[in-house]
């Protein structure tokens, strides 16, 4: 698209050299638009090459499409196909197997902050269960009781 409208516009103003030519008074003013007549038809013919070579490239060129089904089988009268299917469950043991790794590697990562999860846990509950036993002491006279 950029090539046709340089191609245009470089007519249009091949046009108005040839203009210019006609209009052009002195001998200088003559050779001046001549020599700028000369490189925009140079320009024109340079595109013109390349579009007949593309054209030509075009012409040339091929593309070969082939389309083949999936053999069906019928096997009393149900649509068997055991490559298909085969190929359906290692895909999805492979993309199971992918995911397990997946959760391990995430889970590996993750057990410092599990850690301290757990620790913070059992250090509240811990907290927890001596203020229960020290209120029960307190509030309610309760006393452990002796294996004895």
């Amino acid at each position: 698209m950029d090539s046709e409208a340089r191609f245009r516009n470089l007519l249009a103003t091949e046009q108005q050299y040839l203009h210019l030519l006609k209009m052009a008074g002195s001998v200088g003013d003559t050779l001046k638009v001549s020599e700028k007549l000369g490189g925009v038809r140079g320009d024109i013919e340079q595109l013109q090459a390349e579009f007949a070579a593309l054209a030509q490239r075009v012409q040339t060129a091929a593309i070969r499409v082939s389309l083949r089904g999936d053999g069906d089988v019928q096997v009393l009268g149900l649509r068997w196909r055991p490559l298909y299917r085969a190929k359906l469950s290692l895909r999805e043991a492979a993309d199971s197997l992918g995911s397990y790794g997946a959760t391990m590697f995430s889970i590996f990562l993750h057990l410092p902050v599990i850690a301290l999860w757990l620790f913070t846990f059992f250090t509240f509950a811990a907290v927890g269960w001596k203020l229960l036993r020290w209120a029960a002491r307190v509030f309610f006279d309760w006393r452990p009781r002796s294996n004895s």
